[in-house]
């Protein structure tokens, strides 16, 4: 027997023989906490009175400073513009026919032009609250400005990425993910810019898009039109994406008035909810979970926030930050099975947006804990400046060093969370995964 090998059959054994090794870890024993849900403009309002995060605060306006010497970002509708006005070009689109270049090459540029201002919008909204300086809000105005002429926020045509496709005889191939996106971004910055910040005009223009994006979303789902519905497939983020943009457009323009959309989107959620493991393991790994899983958590802080934690308080939103937790592993690495990219991921530092989130809008005691005694703090965004004004975490409140995930189908371990500790991940697989990449029976040791 080789050396490497009786290492690994020693970690094996040591995991068997470990205390309490075998059992299940209890992902929800006291990481969670039933909490009073705030919005973000209570927390920054909040914020903005602790003299203790001057520093954090002061880092968020720069970067809200840093997007003013940007230009606006602009819809643009024909193909030779794609790439400019800060839009993306999708390569796939090259050898594209010219019967559907343009089409796809357009819906994709929405995409990515929906991702920016998710970012940016709600950023100059917070910079603008807290510092009242009208540089802010003016150059939000314009842009808001232009996103009001975004109807619909996904172009049709994101479906036609390889030679031969064609959309459909109606044109349509449903909304996708800059519904969700955009939806998301004109939601938080609206919200958290003060009332009458903008001039009713504009503000009834974006209503007035965001109730046709409500039309189209439900449409799709009762014409079955986009594939991710005719086949049922609550788990990939093509689902989950438009459930958010309903359930955000239907909380900002009243639920009462939109009472069936609105529960659509909730219905939605929760089978995307109830798709994954009870644990909180996520059916395409963590790569896919930090984009997938941030949508849930954006729509069900806004449902909790109006008063429904039908979706905040479910399992596996509760469990999921243990999950992705025992992704750190020792000597920098992470767990990488599925789709999710190389193992030496800076020590899982990609992971801070989104626990930061989870931190703030659940009060996980396990996502708390990782971003403080794990990932150096959190993230430089909204979510990580109200996250740092969260309790402290004790370094002895970590998670189980051992867990066993009957969904993901994989075993990890490790001696303590300390950097130069030794560990051991072993993935099977499962019936229902999807983006594995032929991963199955994979073995990996870290020695000290």
């Amino acid at each position: 027997m080789t050396k490497p090998t009786k290492v690994a059959v020693l970690v094996l054994i040591a995991i068997f023989q470990a205390p309490g090794g075998w059992q299940m870890s209890d992902a929800s024993a006291d990481y969670h906490a039933i909490q009073e849900v705030r919005s973000w403009t209570e927390l920054l309002d909040e914020l903005k009175q602790d003299p203790d995060q001057k520093e954090a605060y002061s880092s968020l306006i720069q970067l809200a400073r840093d997007v003013l010497e940007q230009p606006i970002v602009q819809r643009v509708y024909r193909y030779e513009d794609v790439g400019k006005h800060r839009t993306w070009l999708d390569g796939r689109a090259k050898p594209l026919e010219s019967e559907i270049q343009a089409t796809f090459a357009l819906a994709m540029s929405d995409f990515s032009a929906s991702g920016i201002i998710a970012r940016e919008m709600p950023l100059l909204a917070a910079a603008y609250r807290l510092t009242g300086e009208q540089e802010f809000r003016d150059r939000l105005v314009l842009q808001l400005s232009q996103v009001a002429t975004w109807s619909p926020l996904q172009r049709p045509g994101w479906t036609c990425f390889y030679p031969g496709r064609r959309l459909p005889a109606d044109g349509k191939d449903g909304n996708w993910l800059a519904t969700g996106q955009g939806v998301r971004a004109m939601a938080d910055a609206l919200e958290i810019l003060p009332s009458g910040a903008i001039e009713s005009g504009l503000r009834e223009q974006l209503e007035k898009l965001l109730e046709q994006e409500i039309i189209s979303i439900v449409d799709d789902w009762e014409t079955k039109r986009p594939w991710f519905v005719s086949s049922n497939n609550p788990v990939t983020n093509q689902w989950v994406l438009p459930t958010e943009g309903l359930v955000r457009a239907c909380l900002l323009l009243g639920v009462e008035n939109h009472r069936e959309a609105y529960e659509l989107g909730v219905e939605n959620l929760l089978k995307s909810l109830s798709v994954h493991g009870v644990h909180g393991e996520f059916e395409e790994g963590f790569g896919y979970a930090t984009f997938t899983v941030t949508s849930m958590v954006h729509a069900a802080h806004a449902m909790a926030v109006a008063g429904d934690r039908r979706a905040l308080d479910h399992p596996f939103l509760q469990n999921f930050p243990t999950w992705i937790v025992h992704h750190l592993q020792p000597g920098e690495m992470v767990i990488n099975c599925f789709d999710a990219g190389g193992a030496a991921r800076g020590g899982g530092s990609h992971l801070k947006p989104l626990l930061s989130l989870i931190s703030v809008c659940t009060g996980n005691q396990v996502a708390r804990w990782a971003l403080e005694h794990r990932l150096d703090g959190p993230s430089l965004d909204i979510a990580g400046l109200t996250a740092r004004s969260l309790p402290s975490v004790d370094v002895e409140d970590a998670p189980p060093l051992f867990a066993s995930y009957e969904h993901a189908a994989r075993v990890n371990w490790r001696d303590s969370w300390d950097d130069d500790a030794a560990g051991v991940w072993v993935r099977g697989g499962h019936r229902l995964d999807q983006h594995d990449h032929q991963d199955r029976g994979h073995v990996n040791l870290i020695v000290k």
